[in-house]
């Protein structure tokens, strides 16, 4: 049933009033951008709750995500073209990211340079060595057993790439810690940074910056505000058997289906919003259109709901809550 937006806002208020602490919690999608995670955050966080984690998970290596270089593209995408050896833990960047897969075969072109890949073997348009599949082939590497170790050891600028399958699989944390740990025999050389993890996530890196924590929804919460957490992975069963969702986007996949309201928001092409790509660069977007029919901004959309809810937020246009953003990551580094 479609209702009037303070009407909307209203049933929301009064069911976030409702719980205190971690019974309340917010989970972003993929393509969220940095101001409304901030304003999400500044709401739940007067609610006394810090449970705000993204849809995409990343495993968590007991330092979690407080050191910013741990889930970043150190090397820089243009640094690619400057390295001897690149080596792809569970990635395909033909398909992942184009732009940069054009910089490793240039790198294999001009400069020679050897490609390796451990995990699935790939399509890729430049010659590459097969290590293995599974998290003992990289260990046997790190552990000098396997003969490509030498290789590694030789190398004056390689670099080590981590992708998505790598992430998404049971051993994740394996994978990472093992390709930290090679990447580590070249660390420090002229501040050279060899690990890398590659995000297929717009809004990821942000997230993080701004304390979101990569471990999908646990803990049943009885309070879900979902913005844009379309993929499925967010499920009623990992919530409280009464739990209230709202559900903010513009898609309207999975997350919409199972909520007990809509809040329409925007695309990215429909507002201005910053994101942080996979080297931690900021890049806005512009608005291209307007959000169709009653589709507004999502960083409003969560201040005009805190003002409803008697939480209302300290900003009032798109530069003040740039500044929040701001303030908020510096802190966090």
């Amino acid at each position: 049933m479609e209702v009037a937006w303070d009407e909307a806002l209203k049933v929301v208020a009064d069911q976030l009033n409702k719980v205190e602490g971690n019974a309340a919690a917010g989970v972003v999608g993929g393509m969220v951008d940095a101001e409304a995670m901030v304003a999400l955050k500044d709401l739940l966080n007067r609610r006394d709750s810090e449970r705000l984690v993204t849809e995409a998970t990343f495993p968590d290596l007991g330092t979690g995500v407080d050191l910013r270089s741990s889930y970043l593209f150190n090397s820089t995408i243009n640094g690619i073209e400057e390295s001897d050896m690149v080596v792809l833990v569970g990635t395909n960047p033909r398909y992942e990211a184009a732009i940069l897969n054009s910089r490793i075969r240039r790198t294999w072109m001009h400069n020679e340079a050897t490609v390796a890949v451990i995990g699935e073997k790939i399509d890729a348009n430049y010659e590459y060595e097969h290590i293995g599949t599974s998290a003992q082939a990289l260990q046997d590497v790190v552990g000098g057993k396997h003969a490509f170790a030498n290789k590694f050891k030789a190398a004056k600028r390689p670099i080590v790439v981590v992708g998505q399958s790598a992430l998404s699989r049971s051993d994740a944390s394996t994978l990472v810690t093992l390709s930290r740990q090679l990447a580590d025999i070249h660390k420090d050389e002229d501040g050279h940074i060899p690990f890398n993890i590659l995000h297929t996530e717009a809004s990821q890196v942000a997230a993080m910056d701004l304390g979101y924590h990569p471990t999908g929804v646990t803990g049943r919460p009885s309070f879900l505000y979902n913005i844009g957490a379309d993929e499925g992975t967010v499920t009623r069963d990992k919530l409280a058997k009464d739990a209230f969702v709202v559900y903010q986007g513009h898609h309207g996949d999975s997350g919409a289906r199972m909520a007990d309201v809509i809040l329409p928001g925007a695309a990215f092409t429909e507002k201005a919003g910053t994101y942080i790509n996979t080297e931690g660069r900021v890049q806005e977007t512009n608005i291209a259109v307007t959000p169709p029919g009653n589709g507004r901004q999502d960083w409003q959309i969560v201040r005009a709901l805190s003002e409803v809810a008697g939480m209302t937020l300290p900003y009032d246009n798109l530069p003040e809550v740039r500044n929040r953003l701001t303030e908020v990551i510096s802190i966090s580094e």
